[in-house]
């Protein structure tokens, strides 16, 4: 009976190492059946992500850099804008305050002229009531004396010394 014990335990070892065997041969197989076509496949899909993940990255970069050379344009037309509305405000400022000039030269001589028409109507007025109170006193204090000859010299005088003291200065009466 030893040899039939040993028969069968080295049976049982050798069944056991069959089966050991035999597991591992499955476990293998499923191992490379269906787990490495997974991480495979899950590999591929991360490395899918990660390739997609840096084309949106080199595709933010170059939208980066666009807008960057968007800016420095619209920066450099701000610029010109501010330059050319400067040039405009200064060449309005020129234009407004030449019309203002004339307007005010037109306004000047305007008054003058105006204030030589015064002058000459006020003078004439002067000249007329001056006259009219010269010949009121005349006649009234030398109206017994003065005939119509010596009457028409004295107006006649009068008139010129008026009109020559009407010219330079004041007449005073």
């Amino acid at each position: 009976m030893s040899g039939d014990v040993s028969f069968y335990e080295q049976l049982a070892v050798w069944s056991q190492v069959f089966g050991s065997v035999a597991f591992l041969a499955v476990l293998v197989y499923a191992f490379r059946r269906f787990l490495i076509p997974a991480v495979i496949a899950s590999q591929e899909r991360k490395n899918a992500e990660l390739v997609d993940a840096e084309r949106r990255r080199d595709a933010a970069k170059e939208d980066v850099v666009l807008a960057m050379r968007e800016l420095d344009d619209v920066d450099e037309e701000v610029k010109a804008l501010r330059v050319r509305a400067a040039v405009d405000a200064r060449r309005e400022r020129e234009r407004i305050l030449a019309d203002a000039t004339t307007e005010g030269k037109h306004l000047v001589a305007s008054a003058a002229g105006e204030l030589d028409r015064g002058r000459a109507a006020a003078r004439e007025a002067f000249r007329v009531a001056l006259l009219d109170k010269a010949l009121r006193i005349a006649h009234q204090s030398a109206a017994e004396h003065i005939d119509a000859d010596m009457d028409r010299g004295l107006v006649s005088g009068l008139m010129s010394a008026v009109d020559h003291r009407s010219e330079g200065t004041s007449v005073r009466v």
